[in-house]
């Protein structure tokens, strides 16, 4: 991992920064935080982009996409995750890896930068954007997986990897539990979804990753949704229909979310479905039933306009 000295640089200030304060309101109260927050915008708000070297190999099925979705827990068990992603017979070949939970430069992933290490193992495109900054190791078993290391950037996101090239990306900010991350998780940031135009010849589409949060209601992981939604409707394009495809599929937590969200449940952190894709154009997706899960359709249109912030 080739790290760059000035981003690392901030990330380490701004953890020591606000790791001093005792809880959210302490910060925010502080003569500091009109500086705080905006360097905290400006790291939280960066997408980062991988591209490979060489092209991916062409997709096995060309009127599909096979989209897996895995909260990794950031990343903490990577050889494993490496090995089923590039071995397992159902997951080698996947199109899309969408992640939740993915470290970057955090002590309990071995201060990998997981979801480019991923990109690479794989051969595929990429992107990843933080949800939050940590001040400590962590948390359950994290302070056993660092194995004595320190924290270098210290951050925690989510990912898309792609066959196809990547297009404009963007983060929604959804409302957050914000409070109990900071008093109780010790890490300042909230909840996003990561939206990425997914340049497939002939036929571009959009696909949405979004961890839902797990500390308060479904209630909370509707406004999320809804929030997340709204921003899709809001925008619109004339160069092309687009798939929405959201892969809602927070720690399995969210058992029901809303007739008008997508929502999904099972026993496992790993999922993968296959998506029927026509070559064309399109303004909808179908999961197969047996996958338990459903996709929302807002209405055509691109998930950027003018007036969206791209990385």
């Amino acid at each position: 991992m080739n790290r760059d000295p000035e981003y690392l640089r901030e990330c380490q200030a701004l953890a020591r920064a606000v790791e001093r304060f005792p809880h959210l309101a302490a910060m925010r109260s502080s003569p500091e935080w009109t500086d705080l927050e905006r360097r905290l915008r400006c790291l939280l708000g960066r997408v980062q982009r991988y591209a490979p070297a060489t092209p991916p190999a062409p997709s096995e099925q060309l009127d599909r996409v096979k989209a897996v979705h895995w909260n990794i827990e950031h990343g903490n068990w990577y050889d494993q995750v490496e090995r089923a992603l590039t071995t397992h017979p159902l997951l080698q070949s996947a199109d899309l890896v969408l992640m939740n939970e993915v470290d970057f430069g955090a002590a309990r992933a071995g201060n990998r930068d997981v979801a480019f290490d991923l990109a690479r193992a794989l051969g595929l495109h990429g992107c990843w954007a933080p949800l939050s900054i940590e001040t400590t190791l962590g948390r359950d078993d994290d302070v056993k997986m660092a194995a004595g290391l320190k924290n270098q950037e210290g951050l925690f996101g989510l990912a898309i990897l792609s066959r196809w090239p990547l297009g404009e990306t963007r983060i929604v900010e959804l409302p957050s539990p914000e409070k109990i991350q900071f008093d109780v998780e010790r890490m300042y940031g909230r909840h996003i979804a990561l939206i990425v135009e997914i340049m497939r010849p002939g036929a571009p589409f959009v696909a949405v990753s979004v961890h839902l949060e797990v500390h308060r209601s479904r209630e909370d992981r509707a406004r999320q949704m809804q929030t997340l939604m709204s921003a899709l409707r809001r925008e619109s394009s004339s160069q092309y229909q687009v798939v929405v495809v959201v892969v809602c599929l927070p720690d399995f937590s969210a058992l029901e979310i809303s007739p008008t969200c997508a929502s999904a449940c099972g026993t496992s952190r790993l999922t993968s479905v296959l998506l029927p894709m026509p070559l064309g154009p399109s303004t909808s997706v179908v999961l197969p039933s047996t996958s338990g899960a459903s996709v929302a359709r807002p209405a055509a249109g691109s998930a950027f306009s003018a007036s969206s912030t791209t990385s």
